[in-house]
């Protein structure tokens, strides 16, 4: 405590140096605890679900047809299905709108048609009600928000009737706060699969299918027996429509499925907070060492009254470490910032990045992180400082060996940036180059959902948009280029 408080006047006596190596570990640490939570979020706990580390989603690739990783047909997920040596429950899910008319009120939503064992892929239990059973047809599960925002989360909604596109639902249940897939989805309905879908490869293929791997499989012995699968169908005689355009069934781990595009530009992000923060370090410590030079005197006539070399670099490491702390305080209210500002942001993956936020653990990473960062700037000024006191006392001339070493430190760091900097620019230069085979400009969209009972509803949907003033063209689409029709 003693040096705690020699620790306070000191800072209180340098308020410009202090404020400059806080801020300086601020924006490093800021910077490392926003992304980390975008990292915990999209890869390491994906959207948060409970132990989705054995889940896989499987998808298809064409290669001549330079489709790569499109979602499966009902074949698939069938044959998936039936590989019960390597998988445990199997999942397909599908996308859907609807209009709902909920007390009076149309509203739209968003969610998913599901089959059987969607919730039992990720060990999830209702927080009300059940999930599906093979004898619901017209049957919804809600999300937790909507139950909440459009129910006021009554415990009694069980059996209430929900009217998604003029067709009566019961709701049979409500799933926890914490289950979010997708990130978007309001409710689930219950899938029921045509048998017609399972008559060709190929065909309707917009499933997203996920499976759980049995206890003892690996993803790459489970990835080895999905290809072996694929040689043998392959081999077989008969006329196999895909073969000749390089077709295969890819597993991919459930944060990759999440990540998509994002996975590598977080990294690359990760990878340069990591150095801005060393450089923030590097900053620091040359910065101690200066002011190192003013209290070699100081240094000197402790030890030369008794005081250890612990007793002394005890003191200089809570002054570095306290400077940590300020700055990691700073730096965790910049995260909080960086963080809400992602759902601000238009970029693909948005409605994943929604999700992030700032909980105790990734608070708690932050400071450590800054107490940490605290001891790293203060531990090589400290040796400095004791070394050269002992060493000739009160009228030793500074030495530059530490000074050396920061500066190449920043040097390279800021080359790193630099690089990095260059590397993201000429990505984003690269995809404002691509043309799509069309121009988008000028071009706007909107969905809108289709009333049944209605035979002309679409003709004169367009005829009215089309003589809309201001409107040189329009058209109907499903799905629109580059979307997902899920």
């Amino acid at each position: 405590m003693q040096d705690l408080r020699f620790a306070c006047r000191l800072i209180r006596r340098h308020p410009l140096l202090t404020a400059a190596a806080a801020l300086t570990v601020a924006f490093g640490v800021g910077a490392n605890t926003a992304i980390v939570s975008v990292l915990n979020t999209v890869l390491l706990n994906p959207l948060g679900l409970r132990d989705s580390t054995r889940v896989m989603a499987a998808r298809v690739s064409v290669d001549k047809l330079n489709l790569h990783h499109v979602e499966t047909s009902a074949v698939e997920f069938r044959e998936i299905q039936e590989m019960t040596d390597t998988f445990g429950p199997v999942a397909a899910m599908e996308g859907r709108w609807w209009t709902a008319l909920i007390g009076g009120e149309a509203t739209r939503l968003t969610g998913r048609a599901v089959t059987l064992e969607f919730f039992d892929v990720f060990h999830e239990r209702p927080v009300v009600g059940r999930f599906f059973t093979t004898d619901d047809r017209e049957s919804v599960v809600l999300s937790n928000s909507f139950w909440r925002s459009a129910f006021g989360a009554d415990p009694n909604v069980l059996g209430r009737v929900v009217v998604l596109d003029d067709q009566p639902y019961r709701i049979v249940g409500v799933a926890d706060a914490s289950f979010r897939l997708p990130p978007n989805a309001q409710a689930w309905t219950a899938l029921a699969i045509a048998s017609s879908r399972f008559g060709r490869r190929g065909n309707n293929m917009n499933l997203t299918v996920l499976a759980r791997l049995k206890s003892g499989v690996t993803a790459r012995q489970a990835a080895d027996r999905v290809n072996r699968y694929v040689a043998a169908l392959k081999a077989q005689p008969g006329d196999f429509d895909m073969t000749r355009f390089g077709y295969s069934i890819d597993l991919d781990s459930f944060s990759a499925y999440v990540a998509g595009d994002l996975r590598r530009p977080l990294l690359l992000l990760w990878a340069a907070a990591v150095v801005v923060l060393l450089a923030g370090c590097a900053n620091v410590a040359g910065l101690l060492l200066i002011r190192g030079i003013h209290r070699k005197r100081e240094i000197a006539i402790r030890i030369s009254v008794g005081a250890t070399r612990s007793r002394v670099i005890r003191q200089l490491l809570i002054e570095s470490m306290l400077l940590g702390a300020i700055g990691g305080l700073c730096g965790l209210a910049l995260a909080r910032v960086a963080s809400s500002m992602l759902t601000r942001l238009s970029i693909p993956g948005k409605q994943v990045l929604e999700l992030v936020s700032l909980d105790g653990r990734l608070l708690l990473y932050g400071f450590l992180l800054a107490l940490f960062s605290g001891l790293l700037f203060g531990l090589a000024p400290a040796l400095q400082l004791l070394r050269e006191s002992q060493a000739a006392g009160m009228g030793c001339s500074p030495r530059q060996g530490y000074q050396d070493i920061f500066v190449t430190t920043q040097v390279a760091g800021a080359f790193v940036l630099v690089v990095i900097t260059a590397l993201l620019l000429r990505s984003l230069w690269a995809v404002e180059r691509l043309r799509p085979g069309f121009d988008p400009s000028n071009l706007t969209t909107a969905f809108f959902t289709k009333p049944k009972n209605d035979p002309g509803f679409l003709d004169r949907l367009e005829g009215a948009v089309r003589s809309s003033p201001g409107v040189e063209s329009a058209a109907l689409a499903y799905p629109l280029p580059f979307a997902a029709a899920g």
